[in-house]
């Protein structure tokens, strides 16, 4: 089984935090500033094979004005106006990633061990609330920890098309290219998502990039990277998350 080199992937594009403030930071879970309330986790959880536990929910006090800036999703859930004695419940995130996600809104980084921990619950969360860095973030955590196989790729192939994970998804392609007689005769394409012949398609003239010598190797958004086509996307103002078609058609607007 060949595996891809990364020395030959440029690095994922990432854009930087705007809340990168250090007094911004020192606001984070500060109760006595904060106008809002969340609360997630709490209810029942699995305590063995027959008893159920029942767990506290966690409170985050939050500035709504940061969460307008930051994360206008998460804002919206506040309303104008409110106060800080009636929690807003997260559903369906757990406390230790909404904890990530919020100080990440702060300015906060992430640490390694917790993002490689998390990756898939990070994008899930961000990708809800539209925080589209940390999302962009977890998925490169994700890639660069992750080993394909034959076993796993339709896997990873569907969830980065449920949650548009385009660099998560070209990964998976590059792996299928590179190991395509094996991937041929042991994986089944029936559930495969709906722009799987285009994204194969775009995998092989990535290929045949690598050995082009013409001028137009570095305009042809089709044979680019995701990490060229998000960096274009941003140097332009355009929004980086999303799937390649989208980029693709929204550079050639530009």
């Amino acid at each position: 089984m060949k595996l891809v080199d990364p020395t030959k992937i440029p690095p994922p594009f990432i854009p930087e935090n705007p809340s990168a403030c250090k007094i911004i930071q020192g606001m984070f879970m500060d109760e006595e500033s904060a106008d809002i309330v969340f609360e997630a986790g709490g209810g029942e959880s699995k305590f063995n094979a027959r008893k159920k536990a029942m767990t506290l929910p966690v409170t985050f006090p939050a500035h709504r004005l940061i969460l307008k800036e930051c994360s206008p999703t998460l804002a919206e859930l506040c309303g104008s106006e409110g106060d800080k004695t009636t929690p807003i419940p997260i559903p369906d995130v757990s406390p230790d990633v909404f904890h990530h996600l919020l100080f990440h809104l702060y300015g906060g980084k992430v640490a390694d061990d917790d993002m490689k921990s998390h990756a898939k619950e990070i994008i899930d969360a961000a990708d809800r609330y539209g925080v589209v860095d940390l999302k962009l973030a977890a998925e490169a955590c994700l890639v660069k920890t992750t080993t394909f196989s034959v076993e796993n790729l339709m896997d990873h192939l569907l969830y980065a098309d449920s949650k548009n994970c385009a660099l998560l998804k070209e990964a998976a392609m590059d792996f299928m290219v590179e190991n395509r007689d094996e991937v041929l005769e042991k994986v089944s394409f029936k559930d495969a998502p709906g722009d799987f012949v285009r994204d194969v398609l775009a995998a092989l003239a990535r290929g045949e990039k690598k050995g082009r010598t013409n001028g137009d190797s570095g305009t042809d958004l089709r044979a680019m990277r995701i990490s060229e086509l998000r960096w274009k996307a941003h140097k332009n103002g355009l929004n980086v998350d999303g799937s390649r078609e989208m980029l693709i058609a929204a550079l050639k607007e530009v």
